[in-house]
């Protein structure tokens, strides 16, 4: 063997040197959180990541000072909900069991009143809030379509793309070198 063939596969050890002793974070059933504010109640809902509720799960709601606002768990379709606080930004946390945890901001707007100008998030121009029938979207993160959709798959995806081009392009470079005659041997 020459000497880049020696460099080529030590470098491929210490990469599966590292990949074999480099903690990751396994999510193999992550869990997510939104909320919606519907008839003076915020209304939380929590899922996993195959797109199926998180029944009984903890639901903690806590203002920016960490006081705690509301709690409960989720019934068998992973909803739970509460009385609207006061207007105010809050953190809701998701507490599903065995490590599926999940937290989110929600911001709670007061309505503006009809003589007033429109408050961000509210139509520009209407001089008013949702109809208290409405479902207005409070939390701050993906929904439950982005969180549970077709793209959670991207990442999966590209990196099966960047280990197959990767393991293609070494088998070239492996195979080049060793059809390569060596400068000063036989040929």
């Amino acid at each position: 063997m020459n000497r880049w063939t020696n460099t080529a596969l030590g470098g491929c050890g210490v990469a599966v040197w590292v990949v074999l002793t480099v903690p990751t974070v396994a999510e193999a059933h992550a869990v997510g959180v939104s909320a919606k504010l519907k008839d003076g109640k915020v209304l939380v809902e929590a899922y996993f990541d195959d797109d199926t509720p998180a029944a009984d799960a903890k639901i903690t709601v806590s203002d920016l000072a960490g006081m705690m606002v509301a709690e409960g768990k989720t019934d068998s379709k992973g909803v739970w909900s509460f009385p609207s606080p006061p207007p105010g930004k809050y953190k809701v946390a998701v507490d599903a069991g065995a490590g599926h945890r999940a937290s989110d901001s929600i911001i709670i707007m007061s309505a503006p009143r009809p003589t007033e100008k429109t408050s961000p998030g509210y139509p520009e121009g209407t001089g008013a809030g949702p109809r208290p029938d409405e479902l207005v979207v409070v939390s701050e993160g993906p929904s439950r379509s982005e969180f549970t959709g077709w793209q959670r798959f991207a990442g999966a995806a590209a990196g099966i793309i960047v280990i197959g081009g990767g393991t293609w392009l070494l088998t070239r470079l492996l195979r080049a070198a060793k059809d390569r005659p060596v400068a000063g041997g036989k040929a």
